[in-house]
């Protein structure tokens, strides 16, 4: 039971206790001030190393764009250097073309430059016949893999059933001719 002094005095009349007693201590200027100092030099030291990282990561790049452009030149110089290695190589064999057919004609000059430009456009024509060919072959195989992998795709999506001998997903209802369970192999009994 409480004392009746207790009752008496009410909230307003009591003092709050001390500071001490509190487990704090009243903020001082002095206090506030080196709070202040210290999140001043937090923050310069935090933009002086934004500012050394920033300029690592610029020298990082420079670098890095220096030896692309090192690799580009090198890569660049040896397509050069093979490609006319290549068009040497090309024109010995047209001119030793060109001089067995200049034989093979009797001695007419111009017999043999003629068939061995002829030969020359043939071999070119037959080169690019060859690419085209096979670079359509390979973006039909492409989008062949692709159509295949939407059609999946549609039956998982629909629940469309593929069979081998169909050429489309056609949706087949469960317990029909051609499920499983029903003995049917997809043709109509009849």
């Amino acid at each position: 039971m409480k004392a009746p002094d207790d009752f008496a005095a009410g909230p307003a009349d009591r003092a709050p206790p001390p500071a001490g007693e509190r487990g704090q201590d009243p903020p001082s200027a002095a206090s506030l001030g080196d709070w202040l100092q210290t999140g001043f030099r937090f923050f310069e030291e935090l933009h002086a190393s934004a500012g050394g990282l920033l300029e690592v990561q610029a020298d990082r790049l420079r670098l890095s764009a220096r030896r692309t452009l090192v690799r580009v030149a090198i890569g660049a110089s040896i397509a050069v250097c093979a490609l006319a290695w290549l068009v040497a190589a090309t024109l010995a064999i047209l001119r030793g073309a060109r001089g067995g057919f200049t034989q093979l004609w009797g001695g007419r000059e111009w017999l043999g430059d003629l068939c061995g430009g002829l030969l020359a456009l043939a071999l070119a024509a037959g080169a690019l016949a060859l690419h085209l060919h096979l670079s359509t072959r390979r973006e039909l195989e492409r989008l062949k893999a692709k159509y295949e992998r939407m059609d999946g795709s549609h039956g998982e999506k629909h629940g469309t059933v593929r069979l081998a001998d169909d050429c489309a997903g056609t949706p087949r209802p469960p317990g029909g001719a051609g499920a499983p369970e029903a003995g049917g192999n997809g043709a109509a009994h009849g």
